[in-house]
């Protein structure tokens, strides 16, 4: 089954460019990172790694609710070390680059 979510927003990246300073404020910022940190630890806790978190895969909303997008490298891991190369290279960790063997969560 595959379930899709329309939302009318805007990538972080787009967000970000068009504050004037390019700067959130600590609030916003804080609501925005705890929201993607519970994202991201529901996400773990079911065994789901993304793989290619970067501000054009966070969307944010009109309300400023944030929903990460683009799982085309995600995976299931029940804790299993990853051995495949894969996500944006500007965003790699160096795990990746240097072919080193590394659990996704």
């Amino acid at each position: 089954m595959l379930v899709m979510d329309l939302i009318s927003g805007v990538s972080l990246l787009t967000f970000l460019k068009s504050k004037e300073s390019r700067r959130l404020d600590i609030l916003e910022c804080k609501d925005i990172c705890y929201q993607i940190t519970q994202a991201i630890a529901h996400l773990h806790g079911r065994s789901i790694v993304h793989r290619d978190i970067k501000l054009e895969n966070i969307l944010i909303d009109e309300n400023k609710k944030v929903k990460i997008i683009d799982f085309g490298f995600g995976c299931i891991t029940a804790n299993r070390k990853l051995d495949f190369f894969c996500g944006t290279p500007s965003y790699m960790p160096p795990e990746i680059v240097q072919k080193i063997d590394y659990i996704g969560n």
